[in-house]
């Protein structure tokens, strides 16, 4: 093996050798062209001026000095090559040129390294690509390239069709990745326009975003824009990829977050629903399909049935709403979503079969937001599916659970007999108003007769303009009123409750307010109103009946005492005999005239 010692000093000797060699040989060429150039013209004249021979001129001092500083580029300890790179890699361009030309190197490598070590121009595209003469090289800088600016990346995609296009070789690769590019510049310099005013869209391209944007097909896109909520981008993506994206219009709308309200897609729903009515449409199915699509609909198989290729029906679009608000309310118990979606359904597209969830869910969004208990206590919530299972009293119970629930049903009366009204409506529930009041008022006397009072003297008709009994909404006819007041009066249990019975009969319209009630002069309105009112008497009579056994150790309702009179004689003697005891007993040791005013009563 040879010494590298040995080898390193030949090599050192060689170099000091050329140097020497290179200064020798630079003396003997000026002198020898200056020999030449004196032989050449002794004497002449410039512009009668005399030159004088002895000065050589300063074009051969110039052409020497330029060979003297092209064998000075030339390190002793490096190649011609190992210089050309050197100077590339130190930016020394116009020297590296000069190296080349001399020495015939790859003048590529310096344009190559210029393209690669500055900021993409209109300048750099131009004057640099063009000197290069590697199209492949120069073809996947083009396809690989994304320069900061928008408008450059577009001249470079551009510049690169051009290129191909006066090229003799076919580049079929080349050019329908550049088109791919082209086309997803433009849809993403349309999304920019979208967000942005005026050209203020320019500076708000993102060369790092733009390189995984293009990579991507129509519906990935469109799935992770729907995912980020970009209803923007969405928008522009359906008007401009239709073609390829219709088929999976309302798969996309369902991966928006359920937390969006439905208002802020709503021109995508329509836009969907107009494009898929095309007949024309579906004349050229595409059925091609890549990876991220296939385990796109692996992972999420239940959204296979909202993949079309043909024209959607209502049937179609039944099945879309009614699905997608479920899912809303599933994942984010948000009602007010599922009911904003269904409501375009019903308002925008006629889907009257709506109109039934729609109900449901109204009611239950009653349930969720104002009926909750405000304790400090975990409530379980009630499910949907669970709810809508329940009949209408379970439902009415099911809202009044708890004092709290009944006081916020107090506070929010004409909400939800708004809400009880509709949900019965569109479920086509043979119930009258007037029948739903009085479940309604049951229900609540049932748990709290106070609450009941708080809501007669809301309505009450007494001391009030006719004008202001107009601006009631739910309870507007005294004979109603009179009515639900009556059979409330009719159902309490709770004998302590006798002193709410009597405020509840003061809520009550008087026989001489007809006038002021009976704005339309109707004769039969009339009578149903006097009718009533020899109804609300006869209670007053009631009242004062059960008032006065309560004074007099007979604790009993309105209810009770109804019940007694229309039994036998037997039983209402047997109840006289016991309420003759139960005064006895009050007043063994105090007995005044008392007795006397008490039998009046009694016999009345």
């Amino acid at each position: 093996m040879d010494d590298p010692t040995s080898s390193m000093i030949v090599e050192r000797s060689e170099n000091i050798f050329s140097r020497l060699f290179g200064r020798i040989y630079f003396i003997s060429i000026f002198y020898l062209s200056y020999f030449i150039h004196l032989l050449q013209t002794p004497f002449r004249r410039n512009n009668d001026r005399i030159v004088d021979p002895i000065r050589p001129p300063k074009a051969i001092i110039d052409g020497l000095m330029e060979n003297f500083e092209d064998g000075r580029l030339i390190n002793a300890d490096e190649s011609v090559e190992e210089t050309f790179i050197r100077l590339i890699k130190s930016k020394q361009y116009e020297t590296a040129m000069r190296l080349a030309k001399k020495f015939d190197l790859e003048m590529d490598l310096i344009y190559k390294n210029m393209w690669e070590n500055n900021e993409k121009s209109f300048q750099l595209i131009d004057e640099c690509l063009s000197k290069i003469t590697d199209q492949s090289w120069i073809m996947n800088q083009c396809i690989d390239c994304i320069p900061k600016q928008l408008h450059i990346l577009r001249h470079l995609l551009q510049y690169g069709c051009h290129l191909i296009n006066t090229s003799e070789t076919e580049n079929n690769v080349f050019i329908k990745t550049l088109s791919i590019h082209l086309n997803r510049l433009d849809l993403y310099e349309k999304i920019l326009k979208s967000k942005y005013d005026n050209n203020d869209y320019i500076d708000h391209f993102d060369p790092d975003f733009f390189r995984q944007f293009r990579q991507q097909n129509p519906f990935q896109m469109a799935i992770e824009h729907a995912h980020r909520a970009d209803i923007e981008a969405l928008s522009v993506l359906f008007a401009q990829e239709y073609r390829t994206l219709a088929p999976h219009f309302f798969v996309i709308l369902s991966n928006l977050p359920e937390t969006l309200p439905p208002s802020n897609y709503k021109d995508l729903i329509e836009l969907a629903i107009s494009t898929l009515s095309s007949n024309d449409l579906f004349s050229n199915p595409n059925n091609d399909s890549d990876d991220f699509e296939k385990n796109f609909y692996t992972n999420d198989i239940h959204l296979m049935k909202f993949r079309t290729n043909q024209t959607i029906d209502e049937k179609y679009l039944n099945i879309w709403f009614e699905f997608r608000a479920e899912n809303i309310l599933d994942l984010t118990m948000l009602v007010d979503n599922s009911l904003e979606l269904l409501r375009i359904g019903i308002d925008n597209h006629n889907l009257s079969s709506l109109e039934n969830l729609f109900a449901e869910l109204d009611l239950y969004s009653l349930f969720v937001y104002d009926s909750l208990p405000t304790t400090t206590t975990t409530t379980t919530i009630i499910m949907f599916e669970k709810f809508r299972q329940l009949s209408i009293d379970e439902k009415m119970n099911l809202l009044f659970n708890g004092k709290n629930g009944i006081i916020l049903i107090r506070s929010l009366f004409e909400k939800f007999f708004e809400k009880i009204t509709d949900y019965c409506r569109h479920k086509r529930l043979n119930v009258s108003r007037k029948e739903l009041l009085r479940n309604f008022f049951l229900n609540i006397i049932r748990l709290d007769f106070g609450q009941c009072l708080k809501i007669f003297e809301t309505y009450t008709m007494v001391n009030r303009t006719t004008e202001e009994i107009r601006r009631l909404k739910i309870i507007d006819d005294p004979c109603d009123l009179i009515e639900l007041a009556l059979d409330c009066i009719r159902s309490y249990d709770n004998v302590n409750d006798l002193d709410v019975a009597f405020k509840v009969m003061e809520c009550l319209p008087e026989r001489d307010q007809a006038h002021l009630l009976n704005v339309d002069d109707d004769d039969e309105w009339l009578e149903r109103f006097n009718r009533i009112n020899d109804e609300a008497d006869e209670m007053a009579f009631h009242l004062s009946m059960v008032e006065f056994l309560c004074e007099n150790n007979t604790p009993i309702t309105v209810k009770e005492l109804i019940e007694i009179s229309s039994t036998s004689d037997v039983k209402q003697l047997s109840f006289v005999e016991k309420v003759i005891n139960n005064f006895c007993k009050q007043h063994i040791n105090n007995i005044t005239d008392e007795w006397k005013e008490f039998f009046v009563n009694l016999k009345d």
